[in-house]
């Protein structure tokens, strides 16, 4: 999996948690999982992008050393 931006990944993921918050409260049938669902991929991504983000800053600074 090469993503370019996971940072957007991790925006789309938040828009998602937030539209199932909001079925939650009004209270649709499928608003547990799809929050669940979500939430999930927001978390992974996340990760993701911290990993990645952490393993860029050493490439650079050993670039730079």
């Amino acid at each position: 999996m090469n993503v370019r931006h996971p940072f957007f990944i991790y925006v789309f993921s938040f828009i998602l948690v937030v539209i199932a918050g909001f079925t939650k409260i009004l209270e649709f049938e499928s608003a547990d999982l799809l929050l669940n669902t979500t939430f999930t991929i927001s978390v992974i991504s996340l990760i993701y992008v911290l990993i990645r983000l952490k393993k860029s800053r050493k490439k650079y600074t050993d670039l730079a050393n």
